[in-house]
């Protein structure tokens, strides 16, 4: 369904504005993994990548310094290994939940290096864990609603006979 993938693809830059940064890249890529061939579930997740940094950069205002642009690589090989587990766990809950636990794993991992680690706080976390079962629930929503009238479209018009 195009209409799913450009309202998933496109989740990266609405979410971004919505969740104040945040964006849920683990229920996306999840999503994608459980709605969508890998080849397209692969080329959304790319797109809502660049939608969160064209939103962030253009309308958010994030710093155009070194430091900001080092994270796009980390964002983007964060919801690639998300989506990488999502399309190997059978289990809808422990698909979620691991692939939500690598794309942090990744972040957390991009931090030590760049010597952000401080920021890995609880309440933070909480936070972006809270704003991926938001993401999960809205776009699980916008799936179910899409598909319905997918199927609603594409249904055989029968006609009363006289």
């Amino acid at each position: 369904m195009l209409a799913w993938q450009i309202t998933l693809a496109g989740s990266g830059a609405l979410l971004t504005v919505s969740l104040s940064c945040i964006v849920p890249f683990a229920a996306i890529a999840f999503l994608a993994a459980r709605t969508m061939s890998r080849r397209a579930a692969a080329i959304v997740i790319g797109l809502a990548v660049m939608a969160n940094q064209i939103v962030g950069f253009a309308y958010l205002h994030y710093p155009r310094t070194a430091d900001a642009y080092v994270w796009i690589p980390f964002f983007a090989i964060g919801a690639y290994a998300s989506l990488a587990v999502a399309l190997r766990v059978r289990s809808p809950i422990f698909g979620f939940a691991l692939a939500f636990g690598t794309f942090e794993f990744v972040i957390f991992v991009a931090s030590v290096a760049t010597g952000s680690a401080a920021t890995f706080e609880l309440p933070i976390e909480l936070r972006v864990a809270g704003a991926n079962l938001l993401g999960f629930g809205a776009l699980g929503a916008a799936y179910v609603a899409i598909a319905a009238i997918d199927q609603l479209a594409h249904r055989p018009i029968v006609r009363a006979e006289r």
